[in-house]
């Protein structure tokens, strides 16, 4: 029996491979659920500690995508107002790194008190 046009291995594979749109606003739902459980800190300190670590945890993930990059510079990236300039996402991870470190030490100090 002959397959049928639509199936086939190239399909299957597109199938089975999430696309970058899905993944985003996958990512783009946890990131707001991490918020969201930061925030729950008067309510719980448990649930803004784990909020807190998944956040340290997906920000050092996000480290390991941006610092391997070359930063090189040339004209067109070295304008101040270039928002997708290579190298120039990584103070901003590492900022959020410290914050995500910084209210998960609240949350555990909150546990206490």
């Amino acid at each position: 029996m002959a397959p049928s046009a639509g199936v086939g291995l190239e399909n299957t594979r597109r199938f089975h491979d999430p696309s970058v749109r899905t993944f985003s606003a996958l990512l783009g739902t946890f990131e707001i659920a991490l918020a969201l459980m930061i925030a729950a800190k008067p309510f719980s300190w448990l649930i803004s500690a784990v909020g807190s670590f998944g956040a340290v945890a997906l920000f050092l993930v996000t480290l390991t995508f941006v610092l391997p990059r070359p930063m090189h510079s040339n004209r067109v990236t070295a304008s101040r107002s270039c928002r997708r300039c290579p190298g120039s996402s990584w103070p901003r991870t590492s900022a959020s790194l410290a914050i995500a470190v910084w209210t998960a030490g609240e949350a555990l100090s909150a546990r206490t008190s």
